[in-house]
């Protein structure tokens, strides 16, 4: 299903409300808030979606893992709304590591940071995850995708952008 509009108020900061066209262009400097803009709605699709308990799991950690430390990525939510067209979606902190979903004001899903020990031949330490627990399912409209990209120590963005330059050039 389309997005035609979001609104965002309080994730990770953000406050935007935004029409949307078929195809979308996110741009602003380092810190700015794309990619929490991007995580807002990825986040809100999910829990309005029909995929399964396990992948809205593996998709939650998938898409806090790639800011660095789960449990900080975690940590860093609050309390939030996100508007997809007509459909709110609430994040609400209820302590450092628990936050409520709710969908039009209708409980949808519980995220718990839940910890245990990990242990291999030789390391242990302590490990901590946050399990969503789905509650009830509701607004099958979505189908999420998160997709992360970035630079490492050997990408050189330059490089691919003369790249891409000559291309278009030919």
């Amino acid at each position: 299903m389309k997005i035609s509009e979001v609104g965002v108020e309080g994730f990770r900061g953000l406050k935007i409300a935004t029409e949307l066209k078929r195809v979308n262009i996110v741009v602003g400097e380092n810190g700015s808030g794309k990619t929490s803009f991007l995580e807002s709605i990825f986040m809100s699709t999910l829990f309005q979606s029909d995929i399964n308990d396990n992948d809205i799991h593996t998709s939650l950690i998938y898409m806090l893992s790639s800011r660095g430390d789960i449990l900080s990525a975690f940590s860093t939510l609050s309390d939030s709304k996100v508007r997809l067209d007509d459909v709110i979606t609430q994040f609400e902190k209820i302590d450092p590591y628990s936050i409520d979903v709710k969908v039009n004001n209708e409980k949808v899903a519980e995220i718990r940071v839940k910890s245990g020990i990990l242990t291999t031949e030789n390391l242990s330490g302590p490990l901590f995850l946050p399990i969503p627990r789905i509650i009830k399912r509701v607004n099958i409209r979505y189908s999420p995708l998160y997709i992360s990209t970035f630079f490492d120590s050997s990408g050189n963005p330059e490089r691919i952008y003369s790249i891409a330059k000559r291309k278009i050039k030919k």
